[in-house]
């Protein structure tokens, strides 16, 4: 993240004080600097990461992809952020199988975002004066 997470938060929390809606999506690989943390660091890290995700939630993020170093602790702990994670690729491959198991057609290309739930923050702000 260039200029930090401190940087990066002002801006973006500038931005959802226009009238212009904000969709604020991470790219990934932004909780861990490795996918292998010494054990002496191990809560040092945790920690950081969980004021990383908070600092996401605060700047209202609507999306985050899956890097392999958001991994570095875990799904489990991953998970526990309660980030808005985007599926990765097993992901994908995984609910094609089940669909297919149950015989259900595949609906989407499977390389497409399929939840737009997650841009529901544009529907309750409003470009109309006032």
């Amino acid at each position: 993240m260039r200029g930090g997470i401190e940087r990066a938060a002002f801006q973006v929390l500038e931005a959802h004080k226009g009238r212009t809606p904000v969709f604020y999506l991470d790219g990934g690989d932004s909780l861990f600097g490795s996918t292998s943390i010494p054990a002496v660091q191990i809560p040092q890290q945790q920690r950081k990461a969980q004021a990383i995700a908070e600092a996401f939630q605060l700047m209202q993020i609507q999306a985050h992809a899956l890097g392999e170093l958001d991994d570095a602790r875990g799904l489990n702990f991953r998970k526990s952020l309660g980030l808005p994670d985007l599926a990765d690729g097993d992901d994908r491959r995984r609910t094609r199988s089940a669909a297919a198991d149950r015989g259900s057609p595949r609906r989407q290309d499977p390389g497409r975002i399929r939840d737009c739930s997650l841009a529901s923050g544009f529907s309750k702000r409003s470009n109309r004066g006032g």
